[in-house]
């Protein structure tokens, strides 16, 4: 007698290994993936003229760990290792963002008295003029203010609510 098809008992076989494999691969398929860890830094650099006349100071904050703040007569930001990007905010009589790829060290200056602030990246520098009016700028100086009471308290920019003018790069 010739057969044309599988006995009861192939089919059982079958479905018995069909079921432990899937025994077996249910740990799997009900398992949710778990989030990719951030790896990347985070934290600010801030250099900024303490009052209208004082010092030029510098100051990092990495991961949390705010390190003392230094006088210096010429800003050095080095961009951490490892960061996804930049966040450059400039405060003073005006104010501006912007998100450049930095990868070589930039030195700034901020100018007593005009605020006026100077970034010097590769020899070329970048001049940040002060251009509002009075008016505009007290009204602007009270929304910055704000945001960095809010964002960055420990902040030399903020300075416990007496504004100084400076630059702000976070990553």
């Amino acid at each position: 007698m010739v057969k044309n098809g599988f006995s009861l008992a192939e089919a059982l076989v079958v479905m018995a290994i069909i079921s432990i494999f899937f025994a077996f691969a249910s740990k799997v398929i009900t398992t949710k993936p778990k989030a990719i860890k951030q790896d990347t830094p985070h934290g600010y650099f801030e250099c900024y003229r303490n009052g209208s006349t004082g010092p030029l100071m510098q100051n990092y904050v990495y991961e949390g760990v705010i390190k003392e703040p230094e006088e210096v007569s010429v800003c050095k930001f080095k961009p951490p290792v490892g960061a996804a990007f930049f966040n450059i905010n400039v405060y003073g009589r005006f104010y501006s963002a912007f998100e450049p790829n930095i990868t070589n060290e930039i030195s700034i200056t901020v100018a007593p008295h005009t605020g006026y602030i100077q970034m010097t990246v590769d020899g070329s520098a970048v001049s940040l003029p002060s251009n509002s009016s009075s008016a505009d700028y007290e009204q602007l100086k009270e929304r910055i203010k704000v945001f960095l009471e809010s964002k960055y308290p420990e902040s030399g920019l903020y300075n416990n609510g007496s504004f100084n003018n400076g630059i702000m790069i976070s990553w």
